[in-house]
């Protein structure tokens, strides 16, 4: 277990600037929830560069997708969710851009130890968490 925490915690140190090139990049150009198409594209790029295999457009939602990363076994399965929509007039100002990117960083170091682990790996991306715009909550 020592060997697996040592590779994750040496990957995220080694993605720190492109994890938060990202956050930047998310933050510098907030969309509205069910208009965050640059920023689940980037996020869905990152993943299947990964070897992640991913689902754009899941649940009837054009900005949400699905990534998957099977490991040793199909269960037990863990889930993680990025956020990326913006406030109207505010931007990132509840840091969404931040957390896409966390999670990100979270799914990119556990993807290189998968193989190692039983189970499956799974990031949605959630669109329209902000409740401003009808319909909101695509994480539920």
């Amino acid at each position: 277990m020592e060997k697996l925490k040592s590779e994750v915690s040496s990957f995220i140190d080694s993605m720190r600037e492109r994890l938060w090139e990202i956050s930047r990049w998310i933050h510098d150009h907030p969309e509205l929830g069910y208009r965050e198409f640059e920023a689940s594209r980037l996020l869905a790029s990152e993943l299947e560069k990964a070897g992640f295999e991913v689902a754009l457009g899941v649940a009837g939602l054009p900005t949400a997708f699905r990534a998957e990363y099977r490991g040793g076994a199909e269960r037990p399965r863990v889930g993680l969710m990025a956020e990326y929509d913006a406030l109207p007039r505010v931007g990132h100002g509840c840091g969404h851009n931040v957390i896409s990117a966390i999670t990100l960083g979270a799914a990119l170091a556990l993807g290189r130890v998968m193989k190692w682990l039983p189970g499956t790996l799974v990031v949605f991306g959630t669109p329209a968490e902000e409740a401003y715009v009808e319909n909101a909550g695509g994480r539920w």
